[in-house]
């Protein structure tokens, strides 16, 4: 449960972050997507999104994996390459890529911690 809600919700967030990027990429003063990232940030979105409308939970967590490693990262260079393609000015979005990054690791975990609990249950 916690891995579908994370991969919809972070899905739809990046997905809308990456159109905004293509359309100009400009939140008022707050967030300055570039369109390289933009095009990620949709990759990544539209992955998460079908990561959530997965019938497996391997699928799931596999994707709910790659997110947060892609999304930790991008958010370690944001802070070290100040000034890259890859990591914009913006400190608005390399929070919101640790965000999204530390709440993957909570849901990955904790689902991985209940399969493994729910199978010592069933043995």
């Amino acid at each position: 449960m916690a891995l579908t809600l994370y991969n919809r919700i972070s899905g739809w967030i990046w997905l809308v972050l990456g159109s905004i990027g293509w359309n100009g990429g400009q939140i008022g003063d707050y967030l300055n997507l570039h369109p390289s990232m933009s095009k990620v940030y949709v990759v990544l979105g539209i992955l998460a999104i079908l990561g959530a409308r997965s019938k497996q939970r391997y699928n799931a967590a596999t994707v709910t994996a790659v997110l947060t490693t892609v999304f930790t990262i991008i958010g370690v260079l944001g802070i070290i390459l100040t000034h890259s393609f890859i990591t914009p000015n913006t400190p608005l979005e390399t929070l919101m890529r640790f965000l999204s990054a530390l709440w993957g690791w909570y849901a990955l975990v904790s689902s991985i911690q209940a399969w493994i609990h729910a199978q010592f249950l069933q043995v």
